[in-house]
């Protein structure tokens, strides 16, 4: 599943009255999307990549779901969540350094888990994980 929705914005007070703008205008004006990205995971194993920059993923295996992270862009970002109501989503990394001040699994129900890339070989895990 993956929903790509289309926010309104409303500025008020310009020059010329009300302005409504969509998520597309506002994408050209600040260079990026500002889309809310969703992906549904219902595999036991899941590779991450670039193609999951800004994205959220969540993962809805009722077993034991295995994620892989290997090298990423410069500045990659994703959040990741368990959806299931039971099972246990591992993350471990291969060629990088990853690291969690709480652990690398993700129980069911949990979220607000992310990565954050902080050099080229280097990556952070941060939210409900446990050892």
């Amino acid at each position: 599943m993956q929903h790509n929705m289309k926010k309104q914005f409303r500025i008020i007070n310009t020059p010329k009255g009300i302005l409504n703008i969509t998520s597309a205008d506002l994408n050209e004006v600040v260079g990026e999307s500002t889309t809310n990205k969703q992906r549904e995971i219902s595999a036991s194993t899941y590779t991450i990549t670039d193609a999951d920059l800004n994205y959220t993923l969540f993962f809805s295996n009722g077993g034991a779901v295995a994620v892989t992270i290997g090298a990423l862009a410069a500045n990659f970002e994703c959040d990741l969540w368990n959806t299931a109501t039971t099972g246990t989503v591992t993350f471990a990394g291969s060629g990088i350094i990853l690291t969690s001040p709480e652990g690398f699994k993700l129980e069911a129900n949990k979220v607000g888990a992310c990565i954050r890339v902080l050099n080229t070989s280097s990556y952070r895990l941060k939210g409900e994980f446990i050892i």
